[in-house]
């Protein structure tokens, strides 16, 4: 009996490493990911709206960066740092848009559809 409780413990303990390897695992391309991200807002060529004022892409790009060394202790993921940094003002709320010749999006939506390129192009 007491080796039973000993092996229910090893096999939790287990599957609490491996979790955290997983998790570490699925992070560990997150400073990348963001480089990348910034490297594509700042090369973007495209017009930013924030709080009603456009900015040109290296204008959003610095802000963005300058927005994410102040959130970067909150940032575990790229999603994060969508959400957190390049998405909407956090005096006013309203979403970030990226204007790109005729086409409209909003800054999440467009980063997010990127990362998901981006990945599937790493994972080749």
């Amino acid at each position: 009996m007491g080796h039973t409780v000993i092996g229910a413990r090893s096999a939790a303990a287990t599957m609490i490493v491996a979790r955290l390897m997983l998790a570490a695992a699925a992070h560990a391309g997150t400073p990348e990911e963001i480089q990348h991200l910034l490297e594509y807002i700042g090369g973007s060529g495209c017009a930013f709206v924030r709080n009603g004022v456009e900015s040109d892409a290296v204008a959003a790009r610095e802000h963005i960066r300058a927005k994410y060394s102040y959130v970067k202790g909150r940032v575990g993921s790229a999603e994060d740092f969508v959400r957190l940094a390049a998405s909407r003002s956090s005096m006013t709320g309203e979403p970030y848009v990226v204007r790109c010749g005729s086409s409209q999006f909003q800054s999440a939506d467009w980063l997010t559809a990127e990362l998901r390129r981006y990945r599937g192009e790493a994972g080749r």
